[in-house]
């Protein structure tokens, strides 16, 4: 299975799942290549602290 959440959607989960607070979001785009094609990537990346 695959998913894909938009950045507020990640950090609701977060927060509501695994109690995160005093976090901060980051994201990072890559570019990846596949078969001469070029895939951009996008990646959230989540610092915090959770209870």
């Amino acid at each position: 299975m695959c998913t894909a959440y938009q950045e507020y959607e990640l950090v609701e989960i977060c927060k509501q799942y695994l109690n995160l607070y005093d976090f901060e979001v980051l994201t990072s785009e890559n570019i990846n290549v596949k078969n001469k094609n070029f895939i951009k990537d996008s990646d959230i990346i989540i610092y915090g602290k959770i209870r």
